[in-house]
C-alpha cells in the first residue's frame, strides 16, 4: 500500500464538508501534545496548498475548532481512507509520535475502517515517508548514509528488512532520474 498512499491522498475526491473534517482532524492531531510544532504547521500549510486549492490556510487555522465524534462522517470508504492517511502523515510530521497523538488517532479513526485496514494504511504512510526521506537524502548527497537510513527507519517504525528493500527501490529511482538527466535531449 506504500505506493497507493500517494494516490489515496491525491486522487480521493472529498466534498467541502469532508475537506473541513480532514483539516480539523489534522489540526487537532498536530495540537494534541499541547502545541503545534513548526514542522507540523508547515506540513499543514503544504497540505492546504496542495489539496485544498484556493483555501486560505490562515483563515482555516483561525476558524479551527476540535472535531466532535458525530462530525466525523464521510460519503464512502475512499474518503475514510484518505482521512486516516492524512492523520497518520500529520502524526509523523514532527518526528515525535507521542502517546497522546496515538490515543487521539485511535479515537478519531475508531470505527471508520476495520482495524487491520487502518494498520495497513499506517504502515503504508510510514513506508511512503521513509522512502521519501531516503530518496531526498540520496538524491542530494549522491549516496545513502547508513546512519541516516537507520534513523529514518527508527523514526518511521520500519523494520530493517523492509528498509533494505525500500532502499533498493530508492536507489533504482535515483539512478533512473540521474540517467534521464544525463541523456542529451
Amino acid at each position: 500500500m506504500a505506493m497507493e498512499i500517494e494516490s489515496i491522498l491525491r486522487d480521493t475526491p472529498l466534498d467541502e464538508n469532508e475537506k473541513a473534517v480532514v483539516f480539523r482532524g489534522m489540526v487537532q492531531l498536530a495540537q494534541a501534545d499541547g502545541e503545534m510544532d513548526p514542522r507540523e504547521r508547515e506540513y499543514l500549510r503544504q497540505v492546504v496548498t496542495e489539496f485544498f486549492p484556493g483555501a486560505d490556510f490562515n483563515a482555516m487555522l483561525t476558524s479551527y475548532r476540535p472535531l466532535e465524534r458525530p462530525e466525523i462522517q464521510f460519503t464512502g470508504t475512499p474518503a475514510r481512507r484518505a482521512f486516516v492517511a492524512f492523520l497518520y502523515m500529520t502524526a509523523y510530521a514532527d518526528e515525535d509520535f507521542s502517546d497522546v497523538e496515538r490515543s487521539l488517532l485511535q479515537d478519531l479513526t475508531r470505527e471508520l475502517l476495520p482495524a487491520d485496514e487502518i494498520a495497513e494504511i499506517a504502515l503504508g504512510v510510514r513506508k511512503y515517508l521513509y522512502r521519501r526521506a531516503v530518496f531526498h537524502f540520496a538524491l542530494n548527497a549522491n549516496f545513502l548514509h547508513p546512519d541516516f537510513a537507520r534513523e529514518m527507519a527508527r523514526r518511521f517504525e520500519i523494520d530493517e528488512e523492509t528498509a533494505i528493500l525500500l532502499n533498493r527501490d530508492v536507489y533504482d529511482a535515483v539512478l533512473v532520474l540521474r540517467n534521464s538527466q544525463a541523456q542529451p535531449a
